[in-house]
């Protein structure tokens, strides 16, 4: 299974997306991470035209991902 991990810091600094393989992996799932993320992202950035658009854009095009999984801003439901 092929995930894909779009986020801010929280996903980035956590290394939710290799601590979530691993865990995974030790439990008999064959599963491969990717990511994309920075800090105090919003998810509307990853669709605008930016270095982490790009990315993203780049790992889509060249691999097939089975679950993606979105973080949205941790702070934004407080502020808005």
């Amino acid at each position: 299974m092929n995930i894909l991990f779009i986020g801010n810091s929280y996903t980035y600094y956590n290394d939710l997306p290799a601590l979530f393989e691993k865990l995974a992996n030790e439990n008999g799932q064959n599963v491969m991470t990717s990511s994309v993320t920075f800090g105090g992202a919003r998810l509307h950035q990853f669709v605008e035209d930016n270095e982490y658009a790009k990315m993203l854009d780049e790992l889509l095009e060249k691999n097939q991902y089975d679950i993606c999984i979105l973080q949205e801003q941790s702070i934004l439901p407080i502020v808005n």
